[in-house]
């Protein structure tokens, strides 16, 4: 799938387990980004439900409802992985999966993921989302749970 990087060192994993995340840059081809950057940009022209609007949220900075300014700003295009099979073959990647097992062990499971979305922030209109942790919005009894985040693009407050 175009990792430059197939297993967690020592050290990566003592600082997941500490910490509760790492973070690995540059690991995916830049052709596969740009493949899910450009399929991103047609899902925001096309508009194609299910799609999670800022406005539904609730979330500081979002706007007040769907007929406000800004209030049709998309937040996460959800099914993600059922949009395009580039997004399902990166979930489920060998690459994926070697770069867990260290950190859930040889058996990883997939409950079709909690968002499996790709998440969408526009300058204007999206809401103020401190740094967190996911499991905080999961119904699961067990916390040895991991969200993946794949970057498709820089982003900062600006």
């Amino acid at each position: 799938m175009g990792f430059k990087m197939l297993t967690l060192t020592e050290k990566q994993i003592e600082a997941f387990n500490c910490d509760g995340f790492i973070k690995l840059s540059k690991l995916v081809d830049l052709n596969i980004v740009n493949q899910m950057v450009a399929l991103t940009d047609q899902f925001m022209l096309d508009n194609i439900p299910p799609i999670e609007y800022e406005a539904q949220l609730g979330y500081p900075g979002a706007p007040a409802d769907p007929e406000a300014t800004g209030g049709k700003t998309i937040r996460r295009f959800l099914r993600a992985m059922s949009r395009h099979p580039l997004f399902l073959d990166w979930a489920t990647s060998p690459d994926v999966i070697t770069l867990l097992r260290p950190l859930l062990g040889p058996q990883i499971v997939m409950p079709l993921a909690h968002h499996n979305c790709i998440m969408v922030k526009d300058p204007r209109f999206s809401s103020d989302t401190g740094w967190h942790q996911d499991i905080r919005f999961w119904g699961f009894e067990r916390p040895d749970l991991v969200s993946t985040l794949l970057a498709l693009n820089q982003a900062n407050t600006e």
